[in-house]
């Protein structure tokens, strides 16, 4: 039985053309995108 303030994390699928590293833009050198995942936090009411 889940609480009704329990959160849940789960993960979400990003694509991006290119990334910024301290202060420059970074290009993908083998692909046309970077993918990662980030945690996409939501509220079980």
């Amino acid at each position: 039985m889940k609480k009704s303030n329990e959160t849940k994390v789960e993960m979400k699928e990003i694509f991006c053309r290119f990334i910024r590293r301290k202060g420059k833009i970074v290009y993908p050198k083998n692909s046309k995108f970077f993918h990662f995942y980030v945690p996409a936090i939501k509220v079980v009411k």
